[in-house]
């Protein structure tokens, strides 16, 4: 009779990683090399399925199995917000038959290591085809849950990120003191203004419209209007300018997060 054999046991009593840790990136495969990860906005939920087909017989000498297929399949929900380049690249995709980089990645700070200087995360790749792409409008916010079937199978390997870059992934904003921005949380702050007219002529008791730009064309920054010499010329708060007296005046735009640009304003007799 053999002797017994004790080989001891494995395990592992650390705390799980969250779920809130794994985080999914996207790129349509037409990107061109050097470009970035796409982050689908407010992540919900993430589901990886590592599923595949068997073969399964019976014989006389009882069942058979074998592995067969991999259908590999990862499946994204999240909400949709303005300029989501993640929501363009799932519609098109499906719309025009291409394929879609997908990556899994666990920040889980136990789990990071260093490749020379770069900080990496594992992570799990695959090339995928959109087999579904479902658009909810409901009472509460609009969401986009997408599945992706992945070609061969999903294969391991790190995912590059900087301590700069997971703190921006976890915190909606960061701190700032008092007068530093203005605007609403979420809007984007314009980064240049101009009036479609640099100089103009308004007769007294007439009116002169000037119309401001930003850019980007979606700032969400607002615009305010003063004149330099309101016995002369006053312009309201829609930029519409009123001569008041022969003269000359100059009106500035100023946006809400301290752009400026100025038309030079001459008032002639009625």
């Amino acid at each position: 009779m053999a002797e017994p054999v004790n080989n001891g046991i494995d395990y592992v009593k650390k705390t799980p990683y969250r779920g809130k840790d794994v985080w999914y990136f996207i790129q349509s495969t037409d990107a061109p090399i050097g470009s970035k990860a796409i982050l689908p906005a407010h992540q919900e939920s993430g589901d990886t399925s590592i599923e595949g087909d068997s073969l399964d017989e019976q014989s006389k000498m009882g069942r058979i199995v074998a592995a067969s297929t991999n259908e590999d399949s990862i499946e994204l929900t999240h909400y949709m917000v303005p300029g989501d380049k993640a929501v363009d690249i799932i519609i098109n995709a499906k719309h025009d038959g291409k394929q879609v980089k997908v990556w899994r990645v666990v920040i889980d700070e136990r789990l990071k290591t260093m490749e020379g200087s770069l900080a990496v995360y594992p992570a799990m790749f695959g090339y995928g085809v959109v087999d579904s792409a479902d658009i909810s409008d409901e009472d509460s916010f609009s969401e986009m849950d997408f599945t992706l079937n992945i070609l061969g199978k999903l294969v391991s390997g790190t995912f590059p990120l900087s301590d700069e870059q997971v703190a921006a992934l976890r915190e909606l904003y960061d701190y700032e003191r008092p007068g530093e921005t203005s605007g609403q949380f979420g809007e984007t702050p314009a980064t240049a203004i101009s009036l479609d007219k640099t100089t103009a002529s308004v007769k007294v008791g007439s009116t002169v419209q000037l119309i401001a730009s930003l850019t980007p064309t979606d700032a969400g920054s607002t615009v305010s209007y003063s004149s330099s010499d309101i016995s002369k010329a006053k312009v309201d708060d829609s930029g519409v300018v009123t001569g008041v007296a022969v003269g000359s005046a100059t009106i500035t735009a100023t946006t809400s997060n301290g752009l400026t640009t100025t038309c030079a304003v001459t008032v002639t007799a009625a």
